[in-house]
């Protein structure tokens, strides 16, 4: 245990001491972080993790003696139920993937300085989006070996295709596509499809390898007859192979809304095919940490199904802690929640008015500990566009780096949207002489994914 969480400070600091490359924006605050923060997050994680093992380890060695056997006693029991697999060890972004403006399918790649890496067409590919694609490799062998798996249309038949040396392959049938998502630069992918029944919409749940697409059972086979369809939004992978898949459920078919109608928080370990909930079903799910160790939600349903209503809860997997942010307005909704990789920020969206398509959107960022940072309508970041006024954002926000959050802002007038990247941290600005919250528009486009090494 003591290499254990010899190893797990190092990761945690090596994680959080992570940066831009020097050849990017100034980076001499964007990156400083305390040793109090790095102290306290690893123990908190180490004295967390250290119960969870002992509740898995321990056990009565029987005693020899020579007047009575020792009566058994149990277990100490971990204050956080159920016990968490284990953190998923992450590494910074090293660029940023964006959707064409004039291409629906040309996938861009950025750096963090605003440098084209180059360029892939995705065929057949209807929508570009984050669930849309996987990218199954890093790019330090080499660009075009990057492997892209994603969803096709082609013919009026849905499929699962890989891109990789500017060549195109057919993986397999992916009929009634829900959500593509995998391993943080690794081969390996969770999807989930749907097909009707009596009951209404049955739902699968599969994992494996790209090479494996329609040669595995589906994990899960949900057949409620509620509506509610499987929704991959993570894989657990250590040591080389994946361990397990994050998912939530999501109401299939109901449209004219602003935030995924997501419940519940669950884990479906590969190694035992065994289902743990982190969430229950009476929980509107928001948002899962990159390293899978917090999670944001909502309890209750609200008045609509999968909405968050005038708070969101952000919650530590690992010990329990929670902390709950409260909205700008009572009757707000809000979702698409993310967080930082060093856990340290957390945002999203919210929205107020009288319908969906009549709000006004604001976005919001906090510190996990609950400190408020940003607060603000969208109309009023002028600065981050250049001092147009943001008429639109794009629902999916992404933390580049553990002070940088990228976003996509459509400025009055303009043609097209853009991609910014943003320091809503005054005390980690991008560059300390120019002052606090500071931003850098890094190209036209949408972001629809991260790059890693």
């Amino acid at each position: 245990m003591r290499k254990f969480a010899v190893f797990l400070i190092a990761l945690i600091t090596a994680t959080l001491a992570c940066s831009l490359t020097p050849d990017g924006p100034n980076t001499s605050q964007v990156d400083s972080i305390s040793e109090e923060m790095i102290s306290t997050a690893a123990s908190a994680t180490i004295t967390a993790l250290s119960s969870q093992e002992e509740a898995q380890e321990d056990t009565l060695e029987p005693q020899a003696t020579d007047t009575a056997v020792p009566q058994a006693t149990d277990a100490p029991v971990p204050d956080c139920q159920p016990l968490h697999p284990g953190p998923q060890a992450i590494s910074l972004p090293a660029g940023v993937a964006l959707a064409s403006a004039t291409n629906q399918e040309m996938v861009s790649f950025y750096d963090l300085q605003a440098n084209l890496m180059g360029t892939k067409t995705l065929s057949g590919i209807p929508y570009l989006n984050f669930n849309q694609i996987h990218l199954a490799g890093g790019y330090t062998a080499g660009f075009a070996d990057l492997p892209v798996v994603y969803h096709a249309m082609t013919n009026g038949n849905e499929l699962l295709r890989l891109n990789i040396n500017n060549s195109t392959a057919d993986l397999g049938s992916s009929p009634s596509f829900v959500v593509l998502t995998g391993a943080e630069a690794q081969p390996f992918i969770a999807y989930s499809l749907n097909s009707t029944g009596p009951n209404g919409w049955i739902s699968y749940l599969y994992a494996s390898e790209p090479s494996m697409v329609n040669q595995t059972p589906p994990l899960i086979t949900r057949d409620e007859g509620d509506g509610y369809a499987v929704f991959p939004l993570a894989v657990h992978y250590s040591g080389g192979s994946a361990q397990g898949i994050w998912y939530t459920e999501t109401l299939e078919g109901i449209g004219n809304i602003n935030f995924a109608p997501h419940r519940g928080l669950f884990y479906y370990n590969l190694l035992d095919s065994s289902v743990t909930s982190y969430l229950p079903s009476g929980a509107v799910f928001a948002g899962l940490s990159p390293d899978q160790t917090w999670a944001a939600y909502h309890q209750g349903t609200g008045d609509v199904p999968g909405q968050a209503k005038g708070t969101i809860t952000v919650k530590n997997l690992v010990t329990c802690e929670e902390m709950t942010m409260t909205f700008a307005q009572p009757d707000s909704l809000g979702g698409w929640v993310e967080f930082s990789p060093d856990n340290q920020y957390v945002s999203w969206l919210e929205t107020f008015g009288p319908s969906p398509m009549d709000s006004e959107w604001r976005v919001r960022v906090s510190k996990t500990t609950g400190m408020t940072l940003v607060d603000a309508e969208l109309d009023s970041l002028t600065s981050l566009t250049g001092g147009a006024a943001p008429e639109w954002i794009a629902f999916q926000m992404k933390w580049v780096d553990n002070h940088l959050l990228g976003l996509t802002l459509k400025p009055a007038g303009a043609s097209d949207s853009v991609v910014v990247l943003w320091a809503p941290d005054p005390a980690q600005p991008l560059d300390p002489v120019l002052g606090a919250n500071q931003s850098v528009v890094l190209a036209n486009g949408r972001l629809i994914g991260l790059l890693y090494p």
